[in-house]
């Protein structure tokens, strides 16, 4: 085993080219608010962009798939040559939806679908899954949600258009931005904040479903998105949801006492609390030896 740039290699194996990133990702349509005027918008990468990172830094010859099902959910394993043997990671299919009762349709997209699990497991395209969605406005046409530009302007590329949306925030050109060297904070427009705001509900309405939070805890959580007047706020919201699922996972090793005080730490958190306590949820992650 080599260091280069503090990347461990093995036989050869760029691990850090392995899992970089996509320069972009693909976006779809997730989900829609009821009134189907807002539509709620995902990255998402396909098996092709996988296949292509594998052979790219490993060669055609230096990875291997197989397949099984078990129990009716079908496994995929990417199998990687590690010197004179090969190691392997598995992922498990999500059962696909509209498949048109075509069950070669229905084959091939848990295929893919398991694939593209097993490939996170390597740490291929794992980003993707922790990046934030995106709400943008829509028009109900027939009863289905169809996104829309500013301008009411039908959106014919969702992939270009979100892309070239989230290039101009990070440039400091977006419309409701201040000019770069400017030290005021930006403006959010009541457009924005009421799309952030619906982005607040639903993810609490998902962290209830999951029953990540009490009926209690999500009137609370549900009452401050209501009550949200800024970026800041929901933010806030999102941070407490994030600490909740990894207090979730932490639960399980933590004495009584303490599952009781971060639990009401995470109800009372504010802004520059949350970055803390994330600190020490990852110092007790490493102290267990769970990351």
């Amino acid at each position: 085993m080599i260091m280069i740039r503090g990347i461990k290699m093995e036989n050869n194996i760029d691990w850090g080219k392995l899992r970089e990133p996509l320069p972009e990702y693909k976006w779809k349509i997730n989900n829609s608010n009821r009134p189907k005027t807002s539509v709620f918008c995902v990255p998402y990468f396909d098996a092709r962009d996988l296949e292509d990172r594998l052979d790219n830094v490993l060669t055609p010859t230096g990875w291997q798939d197989d397949y099984k099902q078990v129990k009716n959910t079908m496994f995929c394993g990417i199998g990687i040559k590690i010197e004179d043997g090969w190691l392997w990671k598995w992922g498990a299919g999500v059962e696909v939806e509209n498949y048109n009762n075509d069950d070669n349709i229905k084959l091939k997209g848990e295929a893919s679908d398991a694939l593209k699990l097993a490939g996170v497991k390597w740490g291929i395209f794992r980003d993707v899954y922790r990046m934030s969605g995106v709400w943008l406005n829509a028009e109900n046409i027939n009863n289905k949600a169809i996104p829309v530009d500013k301008h009411g302007k039908k959106i014919k590329d969702l992939t270009d258009y979100i892309n070239n949306k989230m290039n101009a925030e990070n440039q400091n050109k977006d419309e409701y931005s201040e000019e770069p060297d400017s030290k005021k904070p930006k403006y959010t427009s009541p457009e924005d904040l009421q799309l952030m705001i619906d982005d607040a509900h639903a993810q609490i309405d998902l962290a209830l479903e999951k029953e990540k939070i009490s009926e209690e805890t999500g009137r609370i959580f549900h009452g401050d998105a209501k009550s949200a007047v800024s970026k800041d706020d929901i933010n806030l919201i999102i941070k407490k949801l994030d600490l909740v699922d990894y207090y979730l996972r932490l639960r399980p090793h933590l004495t009584s006492k303490l599952k009781e005080t971060y639990k009401n730490q995470i109800l009372e958190v504010t802004i520059k609390e949350a970055k803390s306590l994330t600190k020490e949820f990852d110092r007790i992650s490493r102290d267990m030896g769970l990351k």
